[in-house]
């Protein structure tokens, strides 16, 4: 940003979002509720912390056979999560 004046991330995070959105045919014309109270929760954490409490819970949500699966992966930023008895 301090070279281009430009915050890639922010245009990173908005791409990714449209390709979602056009990627599953989601409707945008409308928002539900609850939806607008994450934003406020996502401005007490930063990007980083955010990104590593996905994983973590896309790792708790795969099936045994899929957390083997992803574990050389996901081991990064899921080997300090309450619960994990994984020494490697």
């Amino acid at each position: 940003m301090q070279e281009t004046g430009t915050n890639l991330l922010d245009q990173v995070f908005e791409q990714v979002t449209d390709q979602q959105i056009a990627a599953f045919r989601l409707k945008t014309g409308k928002q539900r509720m609850d939806s607008t109270q994450v934003a406020s929760n996502i401005r007490r954490i930063g990007r980083v912390q955010l990104l590593v409490e996905v994983l973590q819970r896309v790792q708790r949500m795969l099936n045994e056979s899929d957390q083997v699966r992803y574990a050389a992966d996901l081991r990064p930023t899921c080997k300090d999560m309450p619960g994990n008895t994984s020494t490697t």
